[in-house]
């Protein structure tokens, strides 16, 4: 496997790599919890178009976003559109703006292809088209000429997309993507067409060019998640796995020794996470991970905790049990690591030395103090790297 410099700069830090193919092949003890997720959700609810809610909680360097990075990887294998996200870098007290960091995510190039790519199978199933440019000429045997051809993309494409559970302006959307590309071929009118999905403005004459007159506001904003939902399916995806990363930074305070959120927007995240789980019934094929260290819910006066419609549909994911439950909705990310077999440690020591021993390393110095500082999971990684560094 080829490592990337970033990569094992990040593990010599105890950091979660970047690379997927290195997470997965570093990745021990599936069968305590990942496994569980992709058969029970990923291969199985969500697929089914059910949706659910996932919190992960645990102390610093205890693989909170290894998992979320496994999960993700693995919703991509199984044909998933995943979207990573740090609450430090977006709006989470509201929720136009995470609808727009998600759609940022979600609203490229694969989405408008696998919308294109899944009329061109309906009409004709031999077809080699990928849905990247024109597709009327590959069809000219079966409807000769253009104005055939593209009535039947046409028909086809209102079929399909009448069918859908779609606001007006979103079939508009759908319809305006399929014609521009398999028809007329404008990547600018795409372009306009995507921004105003991306839940960027448009102006009077665009949004009456395309019959865009849906405007993203916080009345709406849950309705566009799902129909935005609803188009990762048309496009091929089974659904749409959100992770949502760091969230003690609701409890933290900035080095001007003030928080970074006030109560108030702390009572707007929670209520947003509230409605999230309350939506799952209303959603349909999508999985959120949300993640953060144990802050967000011990801290009893800024956190999850303190605000008690939102505690009170934690509780199900609550238990004394000593040992890890993996069918909690809260999941305890320690107890996760403490069930880890007794050589956990020491094969991670030796899975990463491994992987890594074929990467032309210079020496590389481990951090300093980075013992009394880093987790013993963090301490393990951070010294496969750094000996095995040292030996070249």
């Amino acid at each position: 496997m080829f490592l990337e410099p970033d990569d094992l700069l990040l593990l010599s830090k105890g950091q979660t790599p970047q690379s997927d193919d290195l997470l997965q092949a570093m990745t021990l003890g599936r069968s305590t919890w990942l496994d569980y997720m992709d058969d029970r959700y990923l291969k199985n609810h969500i697929a089914q178009g059910g949706s659910k809610v996932k919190l992960l909680v645990g102390s610093p360097g205890t693989g909170k976003t290894h998992l979320l990075r496994v999960l993700l990887g693995d919703g991509e294998k199984l044909g998933y559109q995943t979207v990573y996200l740090s609450a430090r870098q977006c709006p989470l007290n509201n929720l136009i703006g995470l609808y727009q960091e998600i759609a940022k995510q979600v609203v490229n190039e694969d989405l408008v292809r696998g919308l294109c790519y899944r009329i061109a199978k309906t009409i004709s199933a031999s077809t080699d088209y990928d849905g990247s440019g024109v597709f009327a000429p590959k069809i000219y045997d079966q409807y000769p000429g253009a104005a055939l051809a593209n009535e039947q993309i046409r028909k086809t494409a209102g079929e399909i997309i009448k069918n859908t559970d779609l606001s007006s302006s979103f079939k508009a959307f759908a319809y305006q993507v399929i014609q521009n590309r398999m028809i007329n071929h404008s990547p600018a009118n795409i372009e306009v067409v995507c921004r105003w999905l991306m839940g960027q403005p448009l102006d009077r004459q665009e949004r009456e060019a395309f019959s865009l007159f849906e405007k993203l506001n916080k009345t709406n904003a849950r309705d566009w998640l799902n129909s935005l939902i609803v188009l990762c399916k048309l496009a091929g995806r089974k659904g749409l796995i959100i992770a949502i990363d760091d969230l003690e930074v609701i409890t933290e305070k900035s080095q001007g020794n003030r928080y970074n959120f006030t109560k108030r927007q702390v009572d707007d995240i929670c209520e947003l996470v509230r409605q999230l789980i309350d939506d799952t019934e209303v959603l349909s094929g999508c999985l959120f991970l949300l993640s953060g260290r144990r802050h967000i819910i011990e801290d009893h006066s800024r956190s999850f905790r303190s605000y008690d419609a939102l505690w009170i549909r934690l509780q199900t994911g609550l238990t004394d049990y000593k040992r890890f439950n993996p069918f909690a909705d809260l999941v305890d990310v320690d107890k996760h690591l403490d069930s880890q077999d007794k050589k956990f440690f020491s094969n991670i020591f030796a899975k990463i030395q491994n992987l890594i021993r074929d990467a032309e390393l210079g020496e590389i110095q481990p951090p300093e103090d980075y013992r009394s500082l880093t987790s013993e999971l963090q301490q393990m990684v951070i010294d496969a790297v750094c000996i095995q560094g040292a030996k070249r």
